[in-house]
């Protein structure tokens, strides 16, 4: 959240502040290992931190001339790691870096227009490995590269803001601030746009996508709510619960037992029983010693504990 890490505990219920990571303001997520979480800190000063949730110790991950890039950049808007265990750190402002963490070298890559490998733009939303290995860089103002052996290879340009990649039955799946969903194969052709005049689709604002663990839907939140994207490209809304329905969405997640995990803009973070179908809410409402903040950027999971 925008005051430090959370974690939930399932066997207990309840949800618990980390005290040493409160002067964090905690943008993305992404679990290394059963013992380690890479924090990225949108703010002026270091951006990167491992942090060990036994030891409960902030570690920097990067190096300062990386930093200096990511501060330039105002701050590390997504991440992924790739099959050679190199880091995909995209920035709001800057462009991409490639990190080798064993060597710490690193490649900077930023839009360049006599460069036709380069990007479509310095400002990244949205990161994904696919299941070759390949990886999508959304931007936030151009559409999607594709990264091939560290060189783009391939582009989607669309007239609209990437907010959100995901790979939907062997296809991409671009979420937009304003159009739907966009959906490619993976040779870039398109083949299919969803959106609310062709659909059950309340909003085209798309916040975030995520991918059912069985594969046989797509997750998708926007700025007035959760919805789903069926195998038959069709939009429902199957979660009848009020609140989680009119919030604005902001990242989604899913545990080791396929229960949803929903990230809100200013309601905090809603658990899901997948038994019963119903969501628990917890927010910071009246007690900051628990969620510290009511807006959740990112969620990992982790030795069964949640992390927001």
């Amino acid at each position: 959240t925008n005051k430090g890490l959370s974690k939930y505990i399932p066997e207990a219920n309840e949800i618990l502040n980390i005290a040493e990571t409160r002067s964090l303001r905690v943008y993305k997520l992404l679990k290394i290992d059963d013992k380690n979480i890479l924090l990225m800190n949108h703010s002026s000063s270091r951006g990167g931190y491992i942090f060990n949730t036994e030891a409960k110790t902030l570690t920097p991950f990067l190096n300062d001339e990386i930093e200096n890039i990511i501060k330039g950049g105002l701050g590390i808007s997504a991440i992924t790691k790739d099959d050679n265990g190199l880091y995909w750190i995209g920035t709001f402002s800057n462009g991409l870096i490639i990190y080798d963490p064993t060597s710490e070298k690193f490649k900077h890559i930023s839009y360049d227009t006599e460069d036709k490998k380069s990007l479509l733009s310095n400002n990244i939303q949205a990161i994904l490995k696919d299941k070759n290995g390949g990886i999508w860089i959304g931007c936030y103002n151009g559409g999607v590269c594709y990264f091939d052996n560290l060189a783009s290879t391939k582009f989607i340009i669309i007239d609209d803001n990437v907010t959100s990649v995901k790979s939907f039955k062997n296809q991409i799946c671009l979420g937009t601030s304003s159009s739907g969903i966009h959906i490619y194969d993976l040779d870039g052709s398109l083949k299919k746009r969803i959106n609310t005049s062709n659909s059950d689709l309340k909003s085209n604002d798309i916040r975030e996508l995520q991918v059912d663990c069985d594969g046989s839907k797509l997750f998708v939140g926007t700025n007035i709510g959760l919805f789903e994207l069926t195998k038959d490209y069709a939009i429902v809304q199957t979660f009848k619960q009020e609140n989680l329905n009119r919030t604005s969405i902001s990242a989604l997640s899913q545990d080791d037992n396929c229960n949803l995990l929903v990230g809100t803009r200013n309601n905090g973070v809603y658990v899901q029983n997948k038994n019963t179908n119903n969501f628990i809410n917890y927010s910071n409402k009246g007690n900051t010693d628990k969620l510290t903040h009511q807006s959740v950027r990112s969620i990992a999971y982790n030795k069964e504990k949640l992390w927001v």
